[in-house]
């Protein structure tokens, strides 16, 4: 079973984008995934889309949270629940970042989106009917995943303390803010990897900004290097040497995530 909250962001948009991916909490980063932008960068881009806003109001973005059962689900089919999560109630039109925390005892989705879809550059509307609508979503994807979800009779909505003190909204925006105190972690080193290449041809944003499209072909001439200096570095010249690479991090993956489901029985 999942349950969600979501609430609107109004100021510090890059703070909470940079708690969402901290490196402790996603794997080093590795359960990270957006959508439309980068999330290196995602502060700005939504600031680009966000001030072609057709509609006046003054949230910078929404915070979705997908919070699942401890135990029941592994960190990559979290995330690629969430993914699907995102790309269904968003409908391919606000940029979003979206990680999976698993640093808790139970594994959850962040999803920050930007208030303004870069389509029609209309306001995101958050009500009753929109959030029936996430609900509603994420409980048939847990079904199409085979997890459980809220029968009738049961709890659907989700208090603040039902995720745990760490996880109210106060907690959350002291988080964000900087204020929050927790146990201090050791320090763990960034992992600097290859980002997904920016289409150009077909990106809105590009069209519409050169400033914009300028940057994206730096990035990619950037990704492109990165991806060519792995390849030599791990003697890889055909792709499917690379698929076999690839199988081999996935199968070790899936590995290490079922041994971590038996020790929390």
């Amino acid at each position: 079973m999942a349950v969600t909250k979501i609430h609107p962001i109004k100021t510090t948009l890059n703070k909470a984008i940079d708690y969402i991916c901290n490196p402790d909490k996603t794997d080093n980063q590795i359960l990270i995934s957006s959508y439309g932008c980068l999330y290196q960068t995602a502060d700005i881009e939504f600031g680009f889309t966000l001030s072609k806003a057709r509609d006046k109001g003054d949230n910078l973005g929404h915070h979705l949270i997908q919070s699942f059962a401890p135990g029941g689900v592994s960190y990559e089919e979290a995330h690629r629940i969430g993914k699907e999560l995102a790309d269904k109630v968003l409908g391919g039109k606000y940029e979003y970042v979206l990680t999976t925390h698993i640093d808790k005892g139970h594994i959850h989705n962040h999803i920050i989106f930007c208030a303004v879809d870069f389509a029609t550059h209309r306001k995101y509307v958050s009500n009753k009917k929109s959030y029936y609508q996430i609900r509603n979503e994420s409980d048939r994807l847990c079904k199409e995943h085979g997890l459980s979800v809220v029968t009738p009779g049961q709890e659907r909505f989700t208090r603040s303390k039902t995720l745990g003190e760490a996880y109210t909204v106060e907690a959350i925006t002291e988080r964000i803010a900087g204020t929050y105190r927790a146990k201090p972690k050791a320090l763990r080193q960034e992992k600097v990897g290859v980002s997904m290449l920016i289409d150009i041809q077909n990106s809105i944003k590009a069209g519409e900004s050169k400033g914009y499209e300028q940057w994206a072909k730096i990035h990619n001439l950037k990704q492109a290097a990165k991806t060519l200096n792995f390849l030599t570095e791990h003697d890889i010249s055909e792709y499917g040497q690379l698929q076999a690479v690839l199988d081999e991090v996935h199968t070790e993956s899936e590995d290490t995530a079922a041994t971590l489901k038996d020790l929390e029985k």
